[in-house]
């Protein structure tokens, strides 16, 4: 049996393009981590650090092996350029971690992202986005009905203020189904969970 074992160091929502050097400190708090799990899936959540460790057997269903995989919500991000211009863009504290691992990573590693999208033009264009980076798609999962996630970001007061919409996320349901959940899980190297 393969153990994965993830630490987050919850710092507030980074802007692509900068910080790549959280990837690192993740990675190697991961690799730093010697514990042995009690469950199959253990997660808690103590102040900004998130800690979880998951046991997959070895005889898993296969996908293409991967250096890093980061499983998450990949959400639509407005940003106020002014009187009601909004630009439109997508991001999320583990497809940022995810960006930046391919970043940094050398040319024949391979990045993936974990999550379900919806079946909406939103979605496709994501997904685009997301394959257009250099990130593997074949780990997201397609939930009819659904949508990706929303927020708007807002300054007040020279402040960020960030508002959500995240009661119809396909990735709500990631989980949902956990034979494809193991397969997408177990052929990673180093995965990474907010």
């Amino acid at each position: 049996m393969r153990v994965y074992q993830f630490r987050h160091l919850g710092q507030s929502r980074h802007h692509l393009g900068r910080r790549p050097e959280r990837v690192n400190e993740a990675a190697a708090a991961a690799a730093a981590r010697q514990e042995k799990p009690q469950s199959a899936l253990q997660a808690r959540r103590l102040g900004g650090i998130a800690e979880a460790t998951l046991q997959l057997p070895e005889h898993a269903a296969q996908m293409t092996p991967v250096t890093f995989a980061a499983i998450g919500e990949c959400m639509i991000e407005l940003s106020g350029r002014g009187d009601d211009f909004w630009q439109m863009g997508f991001a999320g504290d583990t497809f940022n971690t995810a960006w930046y691992a391919r970043a940094i990573l050398p040319a024949q590693s391979r990045v993936a992202y974990v999550t379900a999208l919806g079946d909406d033009p939103f979605s496709e264009r994501m997904r685009t986005f997301i394959a257009d980076a250099g990130i593997e798609t074949d780990r997201i999962r397609t939930v009819e009905n659904r949508r990706p996630g929303l927020y708007a970001i807002t300054l007040e007061a020279g402040e960020r203020s960030f508002t959500y919409w995240r009661g119809e996320s396909a990735a709500r349901q990631v989980a949902d189904d956990a034979a494809w959940l193991e397969q997408a899980l177990s052929a990673a190297d180093l995965l990474y969970v907010s």
